[in-house]
């Protein structure tokens, strides 16, 4: 796993865009404006780039109020999934990223991520993510299960997350 937060080379944002577009996942102008938020490469042992971790500002409504939040997104490449230890270490890696004074966190306090993938939402990852320190706390708008870690160093959460994340499903 390669730290690359706000330390992208140019060859590096061109194969993010184009994994994002072989992948299927999003179009050419959204794949380069999201390369920015771009924080791990993961590398396969050929070196092949297969799979990235990002984290980006937002907002998450927590009993009428917005929360600020660094939402976390990831994506493995069909041939990385079947291993489970490659997807709990971006998702430690990404809540290690948050003590880095590079990160600016703009008040965030707390890191989210909602399960896109209907296999994470099965029993056995709920428990591996509740061991690994996050907290379900219920579904997305979209019926995805969501889960936040408020274990941002140096803070202290004020007030408890609602189940609603306020992005597209």
């Amino acid at each position: 796993m390669l730290d690359v937060y706000q330390r992208q080379s140019a060859p590096e944002q061109a194969e993010i865009v184009a994994f994002w577009l072989e992948q299927q996942l999003l179009p050419p102008a959204e794949a380069q404006r999201r390369v920015d938020e771009v924080c791990f490469l993961v590398r396969a042992g050929s070196d092949a780039l297969v799979g990235i971790g990002s984290l980006y500002p937002g907002e998450l409504a927590d009993n009428g109020q917005e929360r600020r939040v660094l939402y976390y997104r990831s994506h493995l490449h069909p041939s990385a999934r079947g291993h489970v230890r490659l997807a709990v270490g971006l998702l430690q890696a990404m809540r290690a990223l948050l003590a880095d004074p590079r990160l600016g966190r703009g008040g965030a306090t707390a890191i989210a991520f909602e399960t896109e993938n209907p296999r994470l939402m099965s029993r056995a990852w709920r428990r591996l993510f509740t061991r690994q320190g996050w907290r379900r706390v219920g579904a997305s708008a979209c019926g995805r299960d969501l889960w936040i870690s408020e274990n941002i160093p140096g803070e202290t959460p004020d007030r408890r997350p609602s189940s609603r994340m306020n992005h597209d499903c």
